[in-house]
């Protein structure tokens, strides 16, 4: 008899997580949340500036991208934006019946969850890239923490 040899669990998986992502970030829904974050990046650089111009200091773009993230980058408003996003997991579409016909049921909710966390990080990404692109002319030039260089210069 023939004995059939199982193939190792990556193989597809990364190709149908790619699939997924690819038709997600042509969506039409995925453009328009994109513009929304954009939005609600501008309005947390906003708020940003009025607190630099209240207290006087100046901070770098990596204090400022430190700080941003660690109060969260508006996270309610971005979570339900993101969540109305993956509202549709798994897609509907031609290919997710076709592959979850073609593979094992572990390959494709592993790459289910590939796909998903691809989403993540592309977000955590495009949020980082917006806060920077908007923070560049709030920022001053230079590297290292503020609060160091304000006490060694007294």
């Amino acid at each position: 008899m023939c004995e059939k040899k199982k193939a190792p669990l990556g193989q597809g998986v990364l190709s149908m997580a790619l699939a997924n992502f690819d038709s997600w970030l042509r969506s039409p829904r995925t453009i328009l949340m994109l513009l929304f974050i954009a939005a609600i990046c501008y309005l947390q650089m906003c708020g940003y500036e009025m607190k630099l111009n209240e207290t006087g200091y100046t901070m770098h773009l990596g204090e400022t991208l430190f700080y941003e993230f660690k109060f969260g980058c508006n996270m309610p408003m971005t979570t339900v934006l993101f969540l109305i996003m993956v509202s549709e997991l798994p897609r509907r579409i031609a290919y997710q019946q076709y592959s979850l016909i073609r593979s094992s049921r572990c390959r494709w909710m592993a790459a289910q969850l590939l796909y998903c966390l691809m989403m993540v990080v592309a977000m955590i990404a495009l949020i980082a890239l917006f806060i920077a692109l908007m923070a560049l002319p709030l920022v001053t030039h230079g590297n290292g923490w503020s609060d160091v260089a304000r006490i060694a210069s007294g």
